[in-house]
């Protein structure tokens, strides 16, 4: 369970279950899941054409993510925000399936940027990967307060004297940066469930906004490692386990909360 290549499993899921979770926070209090399904699959489109032109794959994903994710946040201004996030999903996913076809790599590709291919990070990727996570960290620290404002209070018109537009392209270039981070080594579907699941549990267990942030960052935690300790014991796919174990601590939540009302 601790052997070498084991350990950079554990490294990457861990950086990766912190970042989720503190920014999952915020995208379960904005109510922005579906936001947070699209944006990882933006960075899917990325890859997908760093794989056809021999690009920079971190790069182009960071630039696909946060082109959909800007470009949603811009588009539902003018229309409704569901909407707005479906039409950014489908063209980021027909773009990377455009881009899959022509690069002759499709079902391989597919696989490793839709699951992710944590067993195989090697020691070079770490690097990039923490960098951008300690940026969405203190990002996330610096603006929490007025972000949290923003978003339980949208139609106010400033908050600490900026106009919570700001705020939203903040927000969205803080979870472009979460999926980018993210998505090369666990995966656009399991990025996506460690953004709502924990995120969403903590939010129903703790009143508090920031004790609810580290509480989900924590429970991101113990779903990445449960996932990682029973894909290694049984051999089934960590993806499995990883979105299982984020309905679980949510229908826990529910149901301690609902048990507690009565």
């Amino acid at each position: 369970m601790f052997a070498p290549f084991m350990m950079n499993a554990w490294i990457c899921g861990s950086l990766a279950a912190i970042v989720c979770g503190m920014v999952g926070f915020f995208v379960v209090l904005r109510g922005e899941s579906f936001l947070a399904h699209a944006v990882p699959n933006g960075a899917f489109a990325g890859a997908a054409l760093a794989a056809l032109t021999g690009g920079n794959t971190l790069l182009t994903m960071g630039i696909f993510a946060l082109i959909g994710s800007l470009g949603s946040t811009a588009i539902r201004r003018r229309a409704r925000s569901d909407t707005a996030t479906a039409l950014t999903l489908v063209i980021l996913l027909a773009s990377g399936s455009l881009f899959l076809s022509l690069s002759g790599k499709y079902a391989l590709q597919v696989y490793s940027l839709m699951f992710g291919q944590i067993l195989g990070v090697g020691t070079q990727q770490i690097i990039p990967m923490l960098i951008i996570g300690i940026l969405c960290i203190l990002a996330v620290i610096i603006v929490r307060k007025p972000l949290l404002e923003a978003s339980i209070m949208p139609q106010q018109r400033t908050v600490l004297g900026v106009s919570p537009a700001w705020y939203d392209v903040i927000f969205a270039i803080v979870l472009a940066g979460a999926a980018t981070m993210s998505v090369p080594q666990i995966g656009a579907l399991l990025s996506f469930s460690l953004l709502t699941g924990p995120a969403a549990g903590a939010c129903r267990l703790v009143r508090h906004p920031w004790k609810a942030m580290v509480l989900s960052a924590g429970l991101a935690l113990l779903d990445i490692w449960a996932s990682l300790a029973l894909g290694y014991l049984t051999d089934w796919p960590i993806g499995f386990f990883c979105t299982a174990f984020s309905l679980l601590i949510y229908l826990f939540a529910t149901f301690v909360t609902r048990r507690g009302s009565r």
